[in-house]
């Protein structure tokens, strides 16, 4: 894909979610949920130890997000941005019209139109735990109850047109989550280019993708062990290095030429 004869289209995402691995590959995986671990040190000079868990619902495991999940989620980020900025976080589309955004083949089947339902529903399912985690526009971090969705609902009109062909999909919905919404509207985001997001082919690409966007947002180079990097996007690391390493570079000779958000 060239990007320079691309237009160039820009979600709107929650910092919080953007800044931490929340996605992960789904791929030959068993794992039903999530914990990821980070220490802070707080503007008062308190040392805290921040960590989010994804995918438990009173200690039961459901599941993980993937980058399935995360391209449909910044693609409702987009819409919601094109869409006039809707204080209730209602986002209107068909689903036609996102696998055509999303270009994920150029005749969908009802292949995908279910794939493309069952992220919608692992969106508004999965729960992201935040514990001491989630920080205002202002820095103060705040917890919550419970675990925050990504959507907080969603409606899928379904009409048969004819059964031969399949289901006839329009005027749905998703509707943002309102504490994503309300970050979103006090200018705590950061940009993110959909276009060269949705355009990557392979899981590992999207997830080093996320990350390398904000590490080098001011850089041109950047040094970091295999291993961390592994941990920081959600990579097993318990396969043999070799094939870490394997499953990294090809992820990575995709992301050559692409661009950064930062335009870089």
């Amino acid at each position: 894909m060239d990007n320079n004869n691309q237009e160039k289209q820009l979600a709107r995402v929650d910092v919080n979610i953007e800044k931490w691995g929340i996605f992960t590959t789904t791929h030959k995986t068993t794992k039903k949920s999530r914990e990821i671990t980070k220490e802070t040190t707080l503007p008062n000079g308190e040392k805290v130890t921040q960590k989010i868990t994804i995918g438990k619902i009173d200690n039961k495991e459901v599941g993980v997000l993937g980058t399935g999940e995360a391209k449909v989620y910044y693609l409702a980020s987009f819409l919601w941005n094109e869409q006039g900025r809707p204080t209730d976080g209602k986002v209107k589309f068909s689903i036609l019209d996102c696998l055509e955004e999303l270009k994920l083949v150029s005749n969908p089947s009802a292949k995908e139109y279910n794939w493309f339902k069952n992220k919608i529903k692992n969106c508004a399912f999965i729960p992201i735990i935040f514990d001491n985690a989630y920080k205002t526009k202002n820095g103060e971090i705040i917890n919550f109850e419970s675990g925050i969705h990504l959507f907080s609902e969603y409606h899928i009109f379904e009409r048969s047109k004819d059964l031969k062909k399949g289901p006839y999909f329009s005027f749905s919905s998703i509707t943002l989550h309102p504490i994503i919404v309300k970050s979103l509207l006090e200018h705590n985001f950061k940009p993110v280019r959909f276009d060269v997001l949705k355009a990557l082919t392979h899981d590992v690409s999207v997830l080093l993708w996320r990350y390398l966007d904000i590490e080098m947002f001011n850089k041109s180079t950047y040094h970091k062990d295999l291993l961390d990097l592994a941990q920081e996007i959600g990579l097993s690391t318990t396969q043999r290095l070799s094939q870490l390493k394997c499953t990294i570079e090809k992820g990575l000779e995709e992301l050559k030429g692409k661009d950064l958000t930062s335009g870089r």
